[in-house]
């Protein structure tokens, strides 16, 4: 016998547990058909490793309606000029994160960091970007910078030679751009045991 609800597997004459599986249901319970609308979830997480927090709405190039049908050239050219102004206005913080966790996630993979690493390196840059500290510098060494930080606090080991090697930029200009976050964001890591 099989109960869904609570994700087991049950022999019916020896009431042994055959299996049991984890609940992929929602940990609230709704008791009426509104609760239930009210309550559902839509969407992925929020994630720092994503320039708006995963929550992006963006006008697509639409070309067909909704029944598959194209769309007169008019309608063409209107969906693609509002396409083109929202990507205008979106604020240059925007596009310095995109280009940001772009390097971030590429230093991630090939120094094969974990997840929490580059999460929480995404949140120092992000601070050190509304306390406007990556202007005039350079964002490659501002993200290696906070990357190399979050490592730092992860208690990773990861030297400033290993970094600056993968993010394309020198030692001294890692060490410059880690200075300049752990001064002004005030952030308070443990001395480094490796070279």
């Amino acid at each position: 016998v099989t109960y869904p609800t609570k994700g087991t597997s049950i022999c019916a004459s020896c009431v042994l547990v055959l299996d049991t599986q984890m609940d992929i249901g929602p940990e609230w319970r709704a008791y009426n058909s509104s609760e239930l609308q009210e309550r559902s979830r839509i969407g992925s997480p929020m994630t720092p490793l994503k320039a708006e927090m995963g929550l992006r709405t963006q006008i697509g190039n639409i070309r067909k309606d909704i029944s598959g049908r194209t769309l007169p050239y008019t309608s063409q050219t209107k969906y693609r000029r509002l396409s083109r102004i929202d990507n205008r206005t979106r604020k240059s913080e925007i596009r310095n994160l995109r280009f940001a966790l772009k390097e971030l996630k590429r230093i991630k993979s090939q120094l094969e960091l974990p997840e929490d690493v580059a999460e929480m390196g995404a949140m120092i840059y992000r601070k050190a970007l509304k306390k406007n500290l990556i202007r005039g510098r350079s964002i490659d060494g501002m993200i290696a910078a906070s990357l190399y930080l979050a490592c730092r606090k992860k208690k990773l080991p990861q030297t400033l030679k290993d970094i600056a090697s993968v993010s394309n930029i020198s030692s001294k200009e890692l060490g410059r751009c880690i200075r300049i976050i752990l001064q002004k964001l005030d952030l308070k890591v443990s001395p480094s045991d490796y070279a």
